[in-house]
C-alpha cells in the first residue's frame, strides 16, 4: 500500500471517529422542552465566555469532576482537531499553503457548530471554535516539521 493510500485510510477512520464523537453519542441526548431554551442553554456566542468559565472551574474549584469536564472540554477541544491539521495538507497539496488551510479547516469547525445548532446534538459555541482552531493550527505547524518524513516536499501551487 502506497503513502497515499494510507493516509486517506487514517483521514477516514479519524472522520468517521470524529463523527461519531461528536454526534453519534449524544443522539437522543435532548430531553426536550423549547427549542428556546434548548438555544439559551446550548448556544454561546460570546467570545472567550466558555473559556473563561472552565480556566476559573480550575483555578478555583476544588470539585475533581468538575475540574475533570474543565480540562476534558479545554484539551479535548484542542487535541481532537490537531489531527485535521495534519491530515489535511498532507492529502491535500493545495492545502499546504497556510491561508487555504485556514479557510477549509475554518468551512470544517463552521459546519461543526452549525449542525450542532440545528441538530440539538451539541452545543454551539464560538469558544469550540477558537479551540478547534488552535489545534488545527498546531497540527499544521506539526505537519509542516513532519513533511520531510511523511512525503509531502512537494511546494503547494
Amino acid at each position: 500500500m502506497g503513502k497515499s493510500v494510507i493516509s486517506r485510510l487514517l483521514f477516514l477512520t479519524y472522520g468517521f471517529w470524529m463523527l461519531w464523537l461528536l454526534f453519534g453519542q449524544r443522539i437522543g441526548d435532548w430531553s426536550g422542552g423549547t427549542y428556546a431554551a434548548f438555544m439559551e442553554q446550548n448556544l454561546n456566542l460570546v467570545p472567550l465566555a466558555t473559556i473563561r468559565r472552565y480556566s476559573n472551574v480550575l483555578r478555583y474549584c476544588a470539585d475533581f469532576e468538575l475540574q475533570k469536564q474543565a480540562v476534558v472540554n479545554l484539551a479535548g477541544n484542542v487535541c481532537l482537531f490537531v489531527p485535521l491539521g495534519v491530515f489535511l495538507p498532507w492529502i491535500w497539496p493545495k492545502l499546504r499553503s497556510f491561508w487555504r488551510m485556514l479557510l477549509c479547516a475554518s468551512g470544517v469547525i463552521l459546519a461543526v457548530e452549525g449542525i450542532q445548532f440545528l441538530s440539538f446534538l451539541g452545543c454551539c459555541d464560538i469558544d469550540d471554535f477558537i479551540l478547534n482552531m488552535v489545534g488545527i493550527l498546531l497540527g499544521f505547524v506539526l505537519w509542516k516539521m513532519a513533511a520531510p518524513i511523511l512525503g509531502s516536499r512537494r511546494k503547494s501551487p
